[in-house]
């Protein structure tokens, strides 16, 4: 992941999918995919939490805290935001009320979605984005609460968030964006459109982790689709990948070598993803519990940096010269 602070001489407004951009430390060439994904490796696992983490080339989260009156909306700046960037999710991380010792504070849950919290029985709290730089804290009252209660109109709250923050002139792979799409999803408690992005990110993912792996070669752009198109007489899909594809790179499969059991894992995103597309005959869809999803999320990405792993892009990261 580059440093914010080196953006400026990136030009990030040229930074896209298919070009080879210059990493400013060692002046080698990489694409946004194998930036990310080797972001995303070099923990050294495979399998990991990776939600709510940022995943846009230059992404990064910064925490932050800002006071409000109960009853009131509060329209806010984000601090420490460098400029060119811009915050593409909130979520909140803690509330107390404002001068009261830890041992008193009131308790503290996320309600319904990852921007909303109750502070004791009373106060909703929400963290909505407003703009680019942007937000709002509304902190409300419950209308049919009882008494008085710890809380009335005018108190003061602190109120902590975290922003995922991204470079808004950097254009993403299509994988990535709609795995922030999906991330979105999750976070505003909008679980079932979620799982279909999964899928299609891991569709669009490995198809170009081939059609890059023969750029590495030395194909340029268009010879390197039509390799990758004759892995399989043209078509070319994740299963193409993660058998033929990856056998041919690496003498291994992803379906059938380290990884299998996490690819059997991957399979249920598939299945359900199958069920929300194919839903003609159902009355309604049964909403997933978000724990659930949410492992189907790290599932998804895991598979993505398994397949980064067995294609072994991070020596050719070091030595490729664009």
């Amino acid at each position: 992941m580059i440093d914010i602070l080196d953006f400026p001489d990136l030009q990030p407004s040229s930074m896209e999918p298919d070009q080879f951009v210059i990493c400013p430390y060692c002046q080698s060439g990489f694409t946004l995919d194998t930036g990310v994904l080797q972001t995303l490796h070099r923990t050294g696992s495979v399998e990991g939490n990776y939600f709510n983490i940022p995943l846009t080339p230059g992404g990064r989260q910064i925490d932050d805290f800002n006071g409000v009156n109960v009853g009131e909306t509060r329209p806010v700046p984000m601090h420490k935001i460098h400029e060119g960037c811009e915050y593409t999710s909130l979520f909140i991380t803690g509330a107390s009320r404002k001068g009261i010792n830890e041992e008193n504070w009131l308790p503290f849950e996320i309600a319904d979605s990852q921007n909303q919290a109750r502070l004791g029985d009373n106060l909703l709290i929400t963290v909505v984005r407003t703009g680019p730089t942007n937000l709002a804290i509304n902190s409300t009252l419950r209308e049919d609460r009882d008494g008085q209660g710890p809380l009335s109109f005018g108190d003061e709250v602190d109120v902590s968030y975290r922003a995922t923050v991204s470079h808004r002139e950097v254009t993403n792979p299509t994988w990535v964006d709609l795995l922030v799409d999906a991330q979105h999803a999750i976070q505003e408690d909008n679980l079932l459109a979620a799982i279909p992005l999964l899928r299609s990110a891991v569709d669009n993912c490995l198809i170009r982790q081939m059609i890059i792996y023969y750029r590495w070669e030395g194909h340029d752009l268009d010879s390197a689709i039509d390799e990758a198109n004759d892995l399989e007489k043209g078509h070319l899909n994740r299963y193409t990948i993660a058998k033929h594809g990856l056998e041919e790179v690496s003498n291994t499969r992803l379906t059938s070598g380290p990884y299998a059991q996490l690819w059997d894992d991957f399979d249920d995103v598939v299945q359900q993803r199958d069920s929300i597309i194919h839903c003609e005959t159902d009355p309604y869809l049964e909403e997933p519990e978000e724990a659930d999803v949410i492992k189907l999320f790290n599932t998804t990405v895991a598979v993505l940096v398994a397949a980064y792993d067995l294609f072994e892009f991070s020596g050719a990261v070091e030595t490729h010269n664009g």
